[in-house]
């Protein structure tokens, strides 16, 4: 998750993947030089599954390309530090590559 002067929005956003019906996942957000309180609200969470990093302002590409260095996982998905998640999101998406693994990519849910 880029976030870049989120602090207003972020802490909805990460709730959303806390509240995910499938719980096992791994948040990494990726401060991308914010000069609000972006970090504190994030610092709020304790939740084992999410991962701080804080970098120089770079833009959105070059801090999702730090989440993509970072990640451990087998699939990733996108999440605007701005937008939520539905519950289910990710449990609709895991089981749809899984079940067709011939997918590249899948956007919604």
């Amino acid at each position: 998750m880029p976030a870049y002067n989120v602090s207003f929005y972020i802490a909805d956003s990460i709730q959303s993947v806390i509240d995910q019906t499938y719980s096992n996942w791994e948040l990494l957000i990726i401060n991308d030089g914010s000069t609000d309180n972006t970090a504190e609200v994030v610092k709020n969470f304790s939740d084992p599954r999410i991962r701080y990093f804080e970098k120089e302002n770079g833009g959105v590409s070059s801090a999702r390309n730090v989440g993509l260095d970072e990640m451990r996982g087998d699939f990733f998905c996108f999440l605007d530090a701005d937008d939520q998640l539905p519950d289910y999101s990710l449990a609709v998406r895991g089981s749809r590559m899984k079940e067709q693994p011939e997918i590249d990519i899948m956007d919604g849910e």
